[in-house]
């Protein structure tokens, strides 16, 4: 099975929604990259993360989720198969890994992380 290792839900009210999630107890970090946009997130038992994005009005999705690999190229090539053109991003060196962005049939983005 592959690890499920993050959750990004992009939200019209995000201190509406970051309030909502902290109710079940969740505890937020504020977090900023580069020109990114402001937005939060807390680990989830087990590891995966949750992000909460603001939605803007460019958001091709609703949510991005993010899966650990063992494979990656095999990963890749295996969802091209599938659902040909599905590579947006090829895969690169980022901060917490080799990572590549691939999107499924509805266009939503899927992170996928080397193990």
């Amino acid at each position: 099975m592959t690890p499920l290792n993050l959750i990004v839900l992009y939200v019209a009210d995000i201190d509406s929604s970051r309030n909502f999630y902290a109710a079940l107890g969740l505890p937020f970090t504020q977090e900023k990259h580069g020109a990114g946009p402001i937005h939060y997130s807390t680990e989830l038992p087990g590891g995966a993360v949750l992000e909460l994005y603001p939605r803007g009005g460019s958001a091709s999705s609703r949510a991005r989720l993010g899966f650990t690999v063992t494979d990656l190229p095999a990963a890749i090539a295996a969802l091209q198969e599938v659902t040909p053109g599905a590579l947006l991003r090829a895969p690169a060196d980022l901060a917490y890994g080799h990572v590549a962005v691939v999107k499924d049939p509805d266009g939503n983005k899927i992170e996928l992380v080397a193990a």
